[in-house]
């Protein structure tokens, strides 16, 4: 069976409500103060959505610098500027800036995941066998 993108969404809405029906009948049993039991019930929502949705957290490498991360945060600053931009030379130029940033994302993150590949052989080399 051909399931559709809207099929999915919905098979996804019906999946997230009868997870979070099953969630609160066993909340019924618990007679606490409102605060705890909104505390318990916002965990079930985003417990639920986190585990039916499967949605993850955007975290940051952990080898590249904040530098790095730095120039990534300014090619889409320029970027979204090139999208809010109507004029063609204008264009052509956040083009070409985006271009020598992109160029120095590639330096920079090639230089951090080199030093960070040194540091964790070091640091194995270094670190007494157990």
């Amino acid at each position: 069976m051909y399931l559709s993108y809207k099929n999915t969404f919905r098979y996804n809405i019906v999946k997230v409500w009868l997870d979070l029906r099953n969630r609160f009948n066993g909340l019924l049993a618990y007679d606490d103060s409102i605060d705890k039991e909104w505390k318990r019930i916002k965990v079930v929502y985003i417990e639920t959505s986190s585990i039916v949705l499967d949605h993850t957290k955007h975290s940051h490498e952990n080898w590249m610098s904040q530098s790095t991360w730095q120039l990534i945060s300014d090619r889409r600053e320029l970027h979204l500027k090139l999208l809010g931009t109507n004029d063609e030379l204008l264009k052509a130029d956040i083009r070409q800036q985006c271009q020598q940033i992109r160029k120095k994302i590639y330096r920079s993150s090639r230089n951090d995941r080199k030093l960070w590949v040194l540091l964790t052989t070091l640091n194995l080399l270094l670190t007494p066998a157990t």
